[in-house]
């Protein structure tokens, strides 16, 4: 069973304040009947404007209206619908017994629209959240989703759900409301995409990451080789130097004040100029093994003090055990960063390994949802088997024994000839059929989401004037309504609303009939010639 939708009344209110309420009582059966220009379609079409149908409205509608509101049920809950015709037209209000619930925005703009709204109550939000129709990937909206069930006076001999004007977009919505594609196979779709994704992008790192090896001489062997290697000899040369100090005393002049980053105490910084007569200290020249502050020499570092003291053009151990250890620690810093390079390979080595498997298990997935996919394709030789029996029922004349759906475009061919070909008449009549055909299958079949609601507008058109064409299109009513009570007998109710010139002649189940007329038209008051 698919959605349930059913209108139960609609109401307009007038520029002036007046309301004019119809009230479909309930009722599986809605007959609108009056002659031309009665604004039969006007009615139908206005009572699905709050629904966020974009339908061409009349200019009497669009003049004389102040707004449209509709009870419907969706699903198990009644809700009321308000939408302003000349103001914020935008706007739709939504109450469940006289209790605001949401301001709906036609656009988008200011809140959710009313589709994805009514998918949401309806549990369909999921399967319609990720389609997109047409050429600019918009999301469904009620009118796309109502072709599957909206057969409109002007599209009834021209196109089957506007595959003319927008197959590709038909071609999508069939697709979804049938259950052809469902969420799972978009699902495993997706997944599949990410781990693509994934697996490329570390298949693209580690290659770049091996070229950058590949340019180098040194193996990652001959790199942590020589890690233990200068490891170890920056260890013996921190001791070395912790020995070189412990020996020196003080008055070493080489301590971690000349090395960055020293640990040891630090040699206050000779003053700038002098502290008495403030002469300049800095830029002066002076003697070796004098004191940088007063010039004289320096008793500490004279020979006649340390006659051991080496030369100063001599090397220093202290400070060559401290560039040893700064060289060390660069190289060490450096070979450490070539070898992240290397554990970084092998972790994507790792990874393209797991995301291999990943990626062959969501093929593997993907496939199985679409053979399940493909068994729901016989959802296609049901739809098939129907539509052909509905032709039948019919007794066209021009019909002898052959009708079908075509499975790769869903579009109905009767005795060979695709729908394009058809005349004007057969067109009518086909079209009926396959709507026909759509709800009762949707009807019986799970996993569907085809609403239990269908809108037929002037089935006689371009049926003919004739005595043969009026009984045919006195036939194709009979066994519309004959259909409808079948379904309801069977335990599938669905709504029916059938606009149409005249009454039809066959009695029917309890149904509501509402009747305009020039006197009484939609918008009572409005002259025909108005609309």
């Amino acid at each position: 069973m698919g959605p349930h939708i059913k209108i139960l009344s609609s109401e307009i209110i007038t520029n002036s304040g007046k309301t004019h309420l119809r009230d479909f009582q309930g009722k599986n059966l809605v007959m609108i009947t009056g002659p031309a220009g009665s604004g039969k379609t006007s009615l139908l079409q206005t009572a699905l404007y709050p629904l966020g149908a974009a339908y061409p409205l009349r200019r009497a509608t669009k003049e004389h209206l102040d707004a449209v509101r509709l009870e419907i049920e969706l699903g198990s809950h009644t809700y009321r619908l308000t939408r302003n015709m000349n103001t914020n037209t935008h706007s739709i209000e939504v109450r469940q017994n006289n209790t605001f619930l949401i301001r709906l925005d036609a656009t988008g703009a200011n809140g959710p629209t009313p589709a994805s709204w009514i998918f949401e109550q309806l549990g369909m939000a999921k399967v319609f959240a990720d389609t997109r129709v047409g050429v600019d990937k918009d999301p469904v909206s009620m009118a796309d989703y109502l072709t599957v069930s909206y057969l409109t006076q002007d599209e009834s001999d021209h196109q089957v759900m506007r595959h003319q004007t927008a197959n590709a977009k038909r071609r999508v919505i069939f697709e979804t409301a049938t259950g052809l594609t469902n969420d799972h196979v978009e699902q495993c779709k997706a997944a599949l995409r990410e781990i693509t994704r994934k697996f490329d992008a570390a298949r693209a790192e580690h290659d770049r990451i091996s070229d950058f090896l590949a340019e180098g001489s040194l193996t990652e062997a001959t790199l942590r080789s020589d890690l233990a290697i200068a490891v170890d000899r920056l260890a013996a040369v921190k001791a070395l130097l912790d020995e070189l100090r412990a020996g020196a005393g003080p008055e070493s002049g080489a301590d971690d004040s000349a090395s960055p980053g020293g640990d040891g105490p630090q040699r206050p910084p000779i003053p700038a100029s002098c502290p008495t007569c403030t002469a300049d200290l800095q830029h002066r020249r002076r003697r070796r093994r004098s004191c940088g502050l007063c010039l004289t020499p320096d008793p500490r570092r004279s020979d006649s003090t340390d006659s051991s003291a080496p030369d100063s053009g001599a090397p220093d151990p202290i400070t060559e055990a401290f560039v040893e250890r700064a060289q060390l620690t660069e190289k060490i810093k450096w070979i450490r960063r070539l070898l992240e390079n290397y554990d970084r390979l092998k972790a994507l080595s790792d990874s393209i390994t797991r995301l291999k498997g990943d990626k062959e298990r969501a093929s593997a997935a993907l496939q199985d949802a679409k053979e399940i996919a493909s068994q729901n394709r016989s959802l296609l030789y049901e739809l098939n088997d129907e539509f052909l029996q509905i032709i039948r029922s019919f007794k066209p004349p021009w019909f002898e024994r052959r009708a079908r759906i075509d499975f790769d475009n869903y579009l109905p061919v009767v005795e060979g000839e695709t729908y394009n070909a058809m005349g004007s008449g057969i067109r009518v009549a086909v079209n009926i059929a396959y709507h026909l055909a759509l709800i009762a299958v949707g009807m019986r079949t799970g996993g569907t989401y085809i609403p239990d609601i269908l809108f037929i507008d002037s089935p006689r058109k371009n049926l003919g004037r004739n005595a043969t064409d009026r009984d045919f299109a006195n036939r194709i009513i009979s066994c519309l309504l004959r259909f409808q009570q079948e379904c309801a007998d069977a335990g599938h109710p669905f709504q029916l609303i059938l606009v149409d010139n005249d009454t039809p002649a066959v009695p029917t189940f309890d149904s509501r009939r509402i009747s305009l007329c020039h006197d009484s038209p939609f918008i009572p008051g409005i002259q025909p010639d108005a609309g």
